[in-house]
């Protein structure tokens, strides 16, 4: 939604709330804080349209959200004839503390909830605070609901629908859309974070990373193959190979060269299913960080209709390697990779913390995420997922004009282009003057 069409929204929710029609407004005003919560008018009279339906409870926690917004003033039209907040219930002596607040005291992350929009009968978008810890993207929150237990709520979605960010750190004013029914959740209510969902490999667990790359040792008897590979000769290559693992079935690096083979090799020899296949096994039995297996095997996925798994696949072992050289090695096979199956490039941004808050491939993304706040500009960045971060100002506002236009940077006007423009016009400024002389001298 752009703030031209939360504008007019505005403007109609406006008009339907003045004509006494408050829940057609209400509905128009939480369509509009989902995409835009930091819309603090239309809070405003979302907060007017809940008093008028009497929903008292909600009218408060929708102002409370506001004190830091608005004039006390304007704030007081919505608390004038409230019905006063319920006082605590006194807590019995000795009773037992509850699991809500044995969460907290451990340390949790915790998000209150300040007001909730339903977004269908199992989802509901949630505005409120981070007020203690970070809140991750894909992991599973803990809500007490109405019924009294503990109610798991995937987070499925931090911040607007037009720039989702992947975490909320304490303090921050924020969207979550959660896995769960809407009448489960109400004002007031906190979200206990459960930490980050472990990342495991794309196919299966693997060992952490080690100080050197693992090479797989090559059989000195299959030196003669890897010179027929290399010069092309892979229907030789293949005999051979197959061969060799009828009586070496265990030698993953036979089958690592055989699917080597069927890759590379022209129709009718070439398979990518028989490729992939072999390759897999290979690298689940010991090849995770060969990065001649996982080349094979990032390729091999591509070949067969998945390169965005085959990425995965580099990018993992890119993150294992620890030896600068060879991880340059990666990096450059990645863009190589990402060029050959037009995959684009994409940007990861950090906060000051070090953490990536946001990812996008399309500029004017990355734009809108700069221009509404859910990148700090004082953040940094890197693309394609490797290399060192650097802060967004040098690394993005050469290549964006938008985004140098934030940083108040005049990029010059000196192209490329407008230089050879440059050097003609000089040239036939001097030929028009030097020519009378030349032509006279010819004479």
């Amino acid at each position: 939604m752009t703030n031209d069409d939360a504008r007019q929204l505005y403007r109609e929710a406006i008009e339907q709330y003045e004509a006494g029609e408050y829940a057609g407004a209400l509905e128009v005003l939480d369509g509009i804080l989902d995409a835009q919560p930091d819309f603090h008018d239309a809070a405003y009279y979302r907060a007017l349209c809940l008093k008028a339906l009497g929903r008292d409870a909600e009218a408060r926690a929708c102002c409370d959200a506001l004190t830091e917004h608005m004039a006390p003033e304007a704030l007081q039209a919505i608390t004038d004839g409230l019905e006063p907040p319920e006082a605590p219930e006194a807590e019995e002596e000795g009773a037992i503390e509850t699991e809500e607040s044995e969460a907290v005291d451990k340390g949790d992350s915790v998000f209150v909830v300040q007001s909730v929009y339903p977004v269908s009968a199992g989802e509901s978008s949630v505005v409120g605070r981070v007020t203690q810890g970070v809140f991750h993207v894909n992991t599973v929150a803990k809500v007490t609901g109405k019924s009294g237990k503990r109610v798991a709520a995937p987070i499925k979605r931090i911040g607007p629908a037009d720039t989702p960010i992947l975490l909320a750190r304490e303090g921050q004013r924020t969207v979550l859309v959660l896995e769960i029914a809407p009448d489960e959740l109400d004002a007031g209510v906190s979200i206990i974070g459960e930490g980050r969902e472990a990342e495991s490999d794309p196919e299966t667990d693997t060992t952490p990373a080690t100080e050197k790359t693992i090479l797989l040792e090559r059989p000195a008897e299959l030196a003669p193959v890897e010179r027929l590979i290399k010069q092309g000769g892979y229907s030789e290559a293949a005999k051979l190979l197959e061969n060799y693992v009828d009586g070496h079935a265990d030698s993953v690096v036979a089958k690592r060269m055989l699917a080597q083979v069927f890759l590379e090799a022209e129709p009718p020899l070439r398979d990518p299913q028989k490729a992939l296949k072999l390759i897999r096994e290979v690298y689940q039995a010991s090849g995770v960080e060969d990065p001649l297996v996982t080349k094979v095997l990032a390729y091999a996925q591509a070949e067969n209709g998945d390169p965005e798994m085959g990425l995965r696949f580099m990018e993992r072992l890119y993150a294992a390697t620890m030896e600068v050289e060879a991880k340059q090695a990666v990096a450059q096979r990645i863009y190589e990779f990402r060029h050959k199956y037009n995959l684009g490039d994409v940007w990861e941004f950090a906060d000051e913390h070090g953490d990536v808050i946001f990812e996008a491939s399309a500029p004017e993304e990355i734009i809108r995420a700069l221009r509404n706040g859910a990148v700090p500009l004082n953040g940094e960045c890197r693309r394609n997922h490797v290399g060192q971060f650097e802060p967004i100002e040098t690394a993005l506002a050469p290549v964006l004009p938008e985004v140098a236009n934030l940083y108040g940077i005049q990029q010059s006007q000196w192209t490329p282009g407008f230089l050879v423009l440059v050097f003609f016009l000089l040239l036939g400024i001097i030929v028009a003057w030097y020519l009378p002389d030349i032509l006279q001298m010819l004479q």
